[in-house]
């Protein structure tokens, strides 16, 4: 059942980050020596919202299963109930609301507790509201019909505008479900006027679409490239260099329908500047995939190793696309140098076009002497996992089994799990934990790895 003496013998901290990320190694441990050692560290998880990324429904049900039944519960349930209800927390509810979901089907309290908490939030309208709305309102139709009847409630009948807490979603899992929910909507809107009032913003804003009204989706019209004599190109290099706009997506959705005419000119102009803070906006637009920086410049070198935070950032990504001596010498530099944390955590990226037999070794043992905190481990591994898709080095599988365990992103460690299955490199220590993750689709992953369908 468990892989080894070292998974189960953690630290208090080394707990409290595994109960964080959701890893499996936290069931090995509870099922070996208990809940009790770990009941502090969980009983804060639940209440927290200090987890890195999850989905509130199933990393609640997860961790409700660590102390459902045990003598705990009681003292985590009523601890939960007091922090849905502080008002100084509406925002950051989602994981104590979905440990609360999966103890409603044994608790008739709870359920009704969760149920006024949530509709609470609904009717303040508050931004958050949508969210924690569909995860309540699941399949079952009571519910349907009681945020169908609010929803209609606190509609302003003389606004068309879509209220953020209008956007949650009819369950739409089959067209079965889907003719079920407006039927049932439909019979209670004859005798409820405000069922019939959101019944009716629906139909009005395009959200009620039976499975029979649906068309076939038309041919979106391409978009228009944008030429380098265009208003955006233009209007773009003049808001640069007023230093316009603190964050890349203006700039990145040129770069994105920017022809290769217009990135060539856009980068000619870029070499030709000396504002600093005009340079690394515009270098945003060769952020994505569509937008390749169009050719090699020494300059784009001396900015990512410049004193200027944001325009080694902003260099270093344009570097990313291209292939050169100079870019993988960079790389490397910045790996010996320990330079890949805060602004500098995108380093990893340039690997992905420059990486060499080998290098993982290069790339662990920076990963291992530097500090980081989860935002550059998020960021590493998000850029490493493309490196070794793309590179399929046996040398990068070290790295990947050290991010495992390291990235507080599920995405990532369901990604990293996938890439080792391909490579045939997932061990059977590592396969048993993965069966006990908090994220149900590596759950799976490793399932169908270990019981392969048979032909």
């Amino acid at each position: 059942m468990l892989h080894d003496e070292s998974t189960i013998q953690m630290t208090k901290i080394q707990l409290k980050q595994a109960i964080n990320y959701g890893l499996g190694r936290v069931v090995q441990y509870v099922q070996t020596y208990g809940v009790d050692d770990v009941i502090d560290a969980l009983s804060t998880v639940c209440l927290d919202t200090d987890c890195y990324e999850y989905d509130g429904v199933k990393f609640g049900r997860w961790l409700y299963a660590l102390f459902a039944g045990t003598e705990h519960e009681d003292k985590i349930k009523q601890a939960l109930v007091v922090r849905i209800n502080d008002p100084n927390h509406i925002s950051d509810l989602e994981l104590p609301f979905g440990v609360l979901k999966a103890m409603e089907q044994n608790d008739a309290t709870i359920a009704e507790r969760y149920r006024q908490r949530v509709l609470e939030i609904v009717e303040m309208k508050h931004s958050y509201a949508a969210s924690y709305l569909t995860n309540w309102v699941g399949v079952y139709d009571d519910r349907i019909v009681d945020s169908a009847r609010i929803l209609g409630r606190i509609l302003n009948p003389n606004d068309d505008q879509r209220e953020a807490v209008i956007y949650w979603h009819l369950p739409k899992e089959s067209e079965e479900q889907i003719v079920h929910v407006h039927h049932l909507l439909n019979i209670n809107a004859q005798h409820d006027s405000d069922i019939a009032r959101y019944v009716d913003y629906l139909m009005r804003h395009d959200h009620y679409p039976l499975p029979s009204e649906k068309t076939e989706t038309p041919h979106k019209r391409p978009r228009r490239k944008y030429e380098k004599d265009s208003k955006k190109i233009i209007g773009i290099i003049e808001a640069a260099k007023n230093h316009k706009q603190k964050f890349p997506t203006r700039y990145a959705h040129i770069g994105r329908w920017a022809t290769v005419e217009a990135r060539i000119y856009l980068l000619d102009t870029i070499l030709s500047m000396d504002d600093l803070d005009a340079i690394y906006r515009l270098l945003w637009v060769f952020r994505t995939p569509k937008a390749t920086t169009p050719y090699f410049d020494e300059k784009l070198i001396d900015w990512a190793n410049s004193s200027h935070e944001e325009l080694r950032a902003s260099a270093v990504r344009a570097l990313c696309h291209l292939s050169h001596e100079q870019i993988y010498q960079l790389a490397i530099n910045k790996l010996e140098t320990g330079q890949i944390t805060g602004r500098d955590s995108g380093v990893m990226r340039l690997f992905s076009q420059n990486y060499r037999p080998g290098d993982g070794g290069h790339i662990l043992s920076a990963l291992e002497r530097v500090s980081a905190d989860e935002n550059d481990i998020h960021n590493w591994f998000f850029d490493l996992i493309d490196a070794a898709r793309i590179n399929k080095d046996e040398a990068l599988i070290p790295v990947l089994k050290w991010g495992y365990s390291k990235t507080p992103c599920w995405n990532c460690r369901h990604a990293i799990v996938k890439q080792l299955i391909e490579w045939n490199a997932l061990d059977d220590d590592l396969a048993t934990e993965c069966q006990f993750d908090a994220d149900p689709d590596i759950r799976e992953l490793v399932k169908k790895v270990a019981n392969p369908p048979q032909n």
